[in-house]
C-alpha cells in the first residue's frame, strides 16, 4: 500500500468532512473516536496502511454494554469474527446477525436478522422494514396444549373420627374399628382407593408386605363384596 499513499492523500485532502452523528469505534485505535479524528485526511491515509484492530474494537463495544450487533455487508464474515472476539468475554446474552448471506434470499435474510435483534430487545421499525403496514397475527396453537376432562383425584385421607373410626398411627393402615362380639380390631388400608384397580394377588402382596414390615401378627381377611363396593374394599386387616 505504500506506493499509493501519496495519491490517496491528495484525493483525501480534497474532500469535505463532518463530525459523525453516531458513536464510532476506530479500527485504528480500537477505542471510541475523539473529536476531529475522522475529519483529518491523515486518519484515512493511516487507515489503509496500518493494522485493523477489529478485535479490540469489538471488546470496546462489549465494555460499553453493547449486546446487539448487525453486520451491513455482503456476507457474515465480520459476524463470525465478532463471535470469536466475544467468546469468553462474559455471560451477557448477545445477538449477532448479518443482513446478507451468500446463496440465501435477501428479503428472508434481512427479515431474519431484524427478527433476531427484535427478540433480543432491540426496537425495530417494522413499518419501514416490511412492504406494507405491519401488525400482530394470531399464533397457531401448540400441539402439547390439552384440556383435561377427568376429575382430579383428591389427596389425603378424610377425618377418621367423622365415621366412627379411630386412627392407628400407622403410615399405611390409618383407620380401624372394633368388631362387635369378637376380639381384636379391623383396620383399613389407606392408599388402595388412590391406586388403580389391580389383580387381587397384587393387593395381597402389598398387604402382606405391610404386615411383614409393620404389623406382625396381622393378616388380610376377605370380605364379601356388596352393592356399590369398590374392588379394594374387599380387603381389611384383622389385628389380633
Amino acid at each position: 500500500m505504500d506506493a499509493v499513499l501519496a495519491d490517496f492523500r491528495a484525493v483525501a485532502e480534497r474532500l469535505s468532512y463532518a463530525e459523525p452523528q453516531l458513536s464510532v469505534i476506530s479500527n485504528l485505535t480500537g477505542a471510541p473516536v475523539t473529536a476531529g479524528q475522522l475529519t483529518d485526511p491523515g486518519y484515512w491515509v493511516r487507515h489503509i496502511r496500518e493494522a485493523v484492530r477489529f478485535h479490540d474494537g469489538v471488546l470496546a463495544l462489549d465494555g460499553l454494554g453493547v449486546s446487539a450487533y448487525l453486520e451491513l455487508g455482503p456476507g457474515p464474515v465480520l459476524t463470525a469474527l465478532a463471535e470469536e472476539s466475544l467468546d469468553g468475554a462474559g455471560e451477557t446474552p448477545r445477538a449477532l446477525a448479518a443482513v446478507l448471506r451468500a446463496g440465501r434470499p435477501e428479503r428472508e435474510t434481512l427479515t431474519e436478522a431484524l427478527a433476531r435483534l427484535h427478540v433480543h430487545g432491540v426496537e425495530v421499525d417494522w413499518n419501514a422494514a416490511l412492504p406494507g403496514p405491519a401488525g400482530p397475527v394470531e399464533l397457531p396453537t401448540y400441539p402439547f396444549e390439552r384440556r383435561r376432562y377427568w376429575l382430579e383425584q383428591p389427596t389425603g385421607a378424610a377425618d377418621a373420627g367423622a365415621g366412627g373410626l379411630a386412627a392407628t398411627g400407622h403410615p399405611l393402615l390409618s383407620r380401624c374399628h372394633r368388631t362387635p362380639g369378637r376380639r381384636g380390631l379391623v383396620a383399613r388400608w389407606q392408599d388402595l382407593a388412590a391406586d388403580p384397580p389391580v389383580a387381587g394377588r397384587t393387593r395381597r402382596r402389598r398387604l402382606g408386605a405391610a404386615a411383614r414390615h409393620g404389623l406382625p401378627g396381622a393378616g388380610p381377611r376377605r370380605r364379601r363384596r356388596g352393592p356399590g363396593r369398590a374392588p379394594w374394599s374387599r380387603w381389611t386387616w384383622r389385628l389380633r
